[in-house]
């Protein structure tokens, strides 16, 4: 007789509200009470009763004057408990810091989480301009260098399935909006083992990534620098050497040893995962 098939948990309602509203919070903080029912599309009474909650643990703040919410210090806390635990973070900001100061770009940190670019740590470069990244921000697969790189080592079955969660939309006239395009562009990047984004995610704005191995070659991030579009073009291939190097650094300092060999003689790389 066989065994009865486990079933998921269903989940709690309630607490997938209370956190749809802190991730709204997270993403855009400042806004007010109708701002944030109208993106979870709760009633504002809900919507305040959540918000309370939050709020009364710390997760939350809230401006009496402009009666507007915030990231609270718990919040902070439970995000830095996941930094230190996976390690990554520390690790890199040795070289983000000196990339940032040598090529005077922003320097990042990326992961991949839930379809998104996540950034775990930026350095803001001496320049003017200043980056649209922000630790914690996300930023789609599709535009950004940093989810070229985080998707391009990724065996076909992964692939064609994070492949089709993405919508692909246009953010500018550079973005690559086609399937069968980014999947070109991805094997590029497996080539050259750097991802660019020429203003695909913003005008004016180029980017350039290198990945993170861990010790078993796996892709666990993404190193990056961006900054203005000229400067960048400018010194192109100075920028992809430092940028290598320190990715390589990480690597190292995370057990990475170099690209396995296929023991039948294939001289190549195997670091696909899925």
């Amino acid at each position: 007789m066989s065994k009865p098939r486990k079933t998921a948990p269903t989940p709690t309602r309630a607490l997938d509200r209370g956190l749809h509203v802190l991730e709204v919070v997270a993403n855009r903080p400042g806004q007010t009470l109708a701002e944030i029912s109208t993106a979870c599309d709760l009633s504002p009474a809900t919507a305040l009763r959540i918000l309370e909650t939050l709020r009364g643990r710390d997760f939350l703040i809230r401006n009496d004057e402009t009666k507007t919410y915030g990231i609270g210090l718990r919040a902070l806390e439970v995000g830095s408990r996941f930094l230190a635990d996976t390690g990554l973070r520390e690790t890199a900001q040795g070289s983000l810091a000196a990339l940032a100061t040598e090529t005077g770009l922003t320097a990042t940190l990326a992961v991949l989480q839930d379809g998104d670019v996540v950034y775990l740590d930026v350095f803001e470069g001496t320049g003017s301009l200043r980056s649209a990244a922000r630790i914690g921000g996300r930023a789609p697969i599709h535009a950004t260098a940093a989810g070229k790189i985080l998707l391009a080592w990724h065996w076909s079955a992964g692939l064609d399935d994070a492949l089709g969660r993405i919508d692909f939309a246009a953010l500018t006239p550079n973005t690559i909006t086609d399937a069968d395009r980014f999947r070109a562009e991805l094997e590029q990047v497996r080539t050259a083992g750097l991802a660019f984004d020429r203003q695909e995610r913003d005008v004016d704005i180029c980017c350039i990534s290198a990945p993170i191995r861990k010790r078993t070659g796996e892709v666990i991030g993404a190193l990056g620098l961006q900054g203005p579009a000229r400067s960048v073009a400018d010194r192109e291939d100075h920028l992809c050497t430092v940028l290598a190097a320190a990715a390589v650094h990480v690597s190292s300092r995370l057990g990475y040893r170099g690209p396995r060999r296929d023991p039948g003689g294939n001289d190549t790389a195997s670091t696909l995962i899925d």
